[in-house]
């Protein structure tokens, strides 16, 4: 309970600090084909922009991905990140962004189904994959829908 009411507030913090620093928050769903795992999985996540400058920004961001296809039922992956983001403005409600940055991919310990995995025999085993530093580029549009609505599609 200490853990998440941790998590909770910080969450909290970020937004708000960015708000006050006329940053932006928002929400997205994600697409991930892990080749490694021979596996995909939709995700939902979080991001925060705290500007540095007028079209610099530094960017965190974290994803939470369930259910992995051929991987196990219980397989989760959650891409914690943080680095920069650049808008390239191209006029009053279209913006172009590029970023890049680090992070910390974690792979909590799961149970699997070895026949749901398309492996012979059968029954449950545990497994624990190592979690793992992590990095990543991104280029994107966002549409202005508002004053303080936009889609983005990265």
């Amino acid at each position: 309970m200490g853990k998440r009411f941790v998590a909770v507030v910080a969450v909290v913090a970020l937004v708000a600090g960015s708000a006050l620093a006329g940053g932006r928050a928002g929400a997205f769903y994600s697409w991930w084909s892990a080749d490694d795992l021979g596996a995909s999985a939709i995700g939902v996540g979080g991001k925060v922009v705290i500007p540095l400058s007028d079209s610099v920004g530094l960017t965190v961001r974290g994803t939470y991905y369930k259910d992995f296809e051929d991987a196990g039922e219980e397989a989760v992956a959650i891409p914690l990140e943080a680095g920069t983001e650049i808008d390239l403005p191209l006029g009053d409600a279209l913006n172009l962004t590029l970023g890049g940055g680090a992070g910390y991919l974690l792979f909590p310990e799961y149970e699997a189904d070895l026949a749901d995995m398309g492996l012979p025999g059968g029954g449950k085993v545990d497994i624990d994959p190592e979690d793992v530093i992590c990095y990543y580029v991104q280029a994107g549009v966002q549409v202005a829908l508002g004053e303080s609505v936009a889609l983005c599609a990265d």
